[in-house]
């Protein structure tokens, strides 16, 4: 996004003033807000961006109701660190297709229809929300533009289309009663987790009163988890981990077998281990290819390259280095010349390459901080000046920081223009190191920048480092 900013039309003007410098694409600095009222809005702004990539941004109660669902698909945030797997979401409703003796056959029926009214409500909102639409009418228009190829491709439209078309008037519902807060989300997710405790009372009339304690117990942290955790899963880690001890012991019996028995217990187990079967073979081809590669053939190595390039004494360590954090070195040996400096970051892992850095490096991830200094000194001189005067030497960023907003509002986005206008023409500040390259206009000379003033980006690169006068 910063990106398409900066290349904007050239027919931006520029401004007289040095403290109000436009240049393509980057609005004045100081923006300020337009009523001091948002200044708690401004203050919390980093901690909502990134607590609301998990959540997700659908409009509510729909943000929240699909939330575990989101959360086992691997949906809001793309990450190995946020995979659970789809186990427990499979198979943890098909305990309710198989009867256990004494059980009523409608619990089965009613949390079955339960799960079914979630998922028609998830599997559209989880489209939406990944393309960024706002009506199922909007994703059944880009599905019938953009149709996959194959079986399975033809199989996952046929679903999403009919899950839209099935969650279309809940939507309009939905729509009409809700906006950023509403009164119904609340109540609606307590009347489903006590309907859920009732469905779990009725379907465990005979079993243990311990084993019950322990599963309501569950219930009840998962309930927690689903509205204070935010989705991410290291928050209700319980409730991914323990609920596969159930699993396995009500898909299985320790009953006596016989031939009679033996033909449901086999399709029991067997649906337990052929599913856990495919899900590690997937989980393991997801991983052994390096996550995310890069590029198709780098997809289809079971290694890192360069891993294997150092420890058979090909590379040095620094070319290691190198290849996995690009001008680290560089940016290593500039930053540790002195070890009293303090360092400015935003947006960056560098700081693990910093001497000292749990008392060198300020992290301002989500320019909350920055936000503050701009309501403050008004002046990107001044913030420069005081940054000076508080020990800061260098300032480190992430130069596609911008891009890697997925809120609505783009609150990242302008709050990363301000910063970069910040630094625009601004004689406190001098680029020292970055592996952004740009293309003048006038005679086609490759060089080192950030801005791309009279020229073009020929490398966009990821870092830039500046140094504080």
């Amino acid at each position: 996004m910063l990106l398409l900013f900066i290349g904007g039309t050239s027919s931006n003007s520029f401004a007289q003033n040095q403290e109000e410098i436009i240049i393509p694409g980057i609005y004045a600095m100081p923006e300020l807000p337009a009523q001091k009222s948002k200044l708690t809005q401004v203050k919390k702004g980093g901690v909502s961006a990134d607590l609301h990539r998990f959540t997700g941004f659908e409009i509510l109660p729909a943000r929240y109701l699909s939330l575990p669902y989101d959360t086992f698909q691997h949906i809001n945030v793309k990450g190995a660190f946020t995979d659970v797997g789809f186990v427990l979401l499979l198979l943890l409703p098909i305990l309710f297709l198989f009867s256990n003796s004494g059980a009523n056959p409608m619990t089965n029926f009613l949390f079955i229809g339960l799960c079914s009214l979630m998922l028609i409500i998830s599997i559209p909102s989880a489209l939406m929300n990944t393309h960024g639409h706002i009506s199922p009418t909007e994703s059944l228009a880009f599905l019938a533009e953009n149709p996959q190829t194959g079986i399975l491709g033809g199989w996952s439209d046929a679903i999403n289309q009919t899950m839209l078309s099935l969650y279309t008037p809940i939507h309009q519902v939905f729509s009409s009663l809700s906006n950023d807060t509403d009164f119904i989300t609340y109540p609606m997710m307590i009347l489903l987790f006590l309907a859920l405790l009732f469905l779990l009372y009725k379907k465990m009339d005979k079993v243990p009163k311990m084993t019950q304690a322990m599963i309501y117990f569950l219930a009840i942290y998962f309930f927690f988890w689903w509205i204070l955790g935010a989705g991410a899963a290291w928050y209700g880690m319980l409730a991914f981990c323990v609920p596969f001890i159930f699993l396995v012991k009500g898909m299985s019996s320790s009953e006596n077998i016989h031939w009679k028995n033996l033909q449901p217990l086999l399709g029991k187990a067997g649906l337990l281990t052929l599913v856990c079967v495919t899900w590690l073979f997937f989980a393991f081809t997801y991983r052994a290819a390096n996550y995310y590669p890069a590029d198709e053939e780098r997809a289809k190595h079971l290694y890192i390259p360069p891993f294997t390039e150092f420890q058979t004494d090909n590379i040095s360590q620094n070319q290691l280095q190198n290849m996995l954090f690009p001008n680290s070195v560089a940016i290593q040996k500039l930053l540790n010349k002195e070890t009293e400096s303090l360092v400015y970051m935003v947006g960056t892992q560098l700081n693990f390459f910093v001497d000292k850095n749990d008392s060198r490096v300020f992290s301002d991830t989500f320019l909350d901080f920055y936000s503050k200094m701009v309501n403050q000194f008004k002046d990107k001189q001044i913030i420069l000046q005081a940054l000076k005067k508080r020990g800061f030497k260098y300032i480190v960023f992430d130069l596609n920081l911008g891009s890697l907003d997925q809120t609505p509002n783009k609150t990242l986005t302008r709050k990363f223009t301000n910063f970069m206008n910040c630094l625009y023409d601004n004689p406190k500040v001098e680029l020292v190191l970055t592996d952004r390259t740009l293309k003048k206009t006038a005679d086609g000379q490759v060089v080192s920048g950030v801005f791309p003033v009279q020229a073009s980006i020929e490398n966009a690169g990821a870092l830039a480092v500046f140094e504080i006068k």
